[in-house]
């Protein structure tokens, strides 16, 4: 937190498992904001690896071991998508 603090500007990427990849791309400047507990965008997206069964103890767990997270926002100020069949990075066309 103490880097994103000083420095906001990031860079990320989000991609599938699958192919051809489709991959998300974005910059811009990271915000921060500590939340008391655990923040419910975490347990959604735990959901999709936790099996059903487990999930009780899962958000037991989580919410016994932090009592504060950190949520952090990306105000994106440039995108871009390639899906490598019509839109691929420069480097790699042909």
């Amino acid at each position: 937190m103490s880097a994103l603090t000083q420095q906001p500007k990031v860079a990320l990427t989000i991609d599938t498992n699958s192919f051809p990849p489709h991959v998300l791309t974005v910059r811009g400047a990271a915000s921060i904001e500590v939340v008391e507990g655990v923040p419910w965008e975490y347990l959604e997206a735990s959901r999709k690896f936790i099996a059903p069964e487990q999930w009780q103890g899962f958000e037991a767990n989580v919410r016994a071991t932090y009592k504060q997270m950190a949520r952090i926002a990306v105000a994106p100020e440039w995108a871009q998508v390639y899906d490598f069949v019509t839109r691929a990075p420069k480097a790699i066309q042909s």
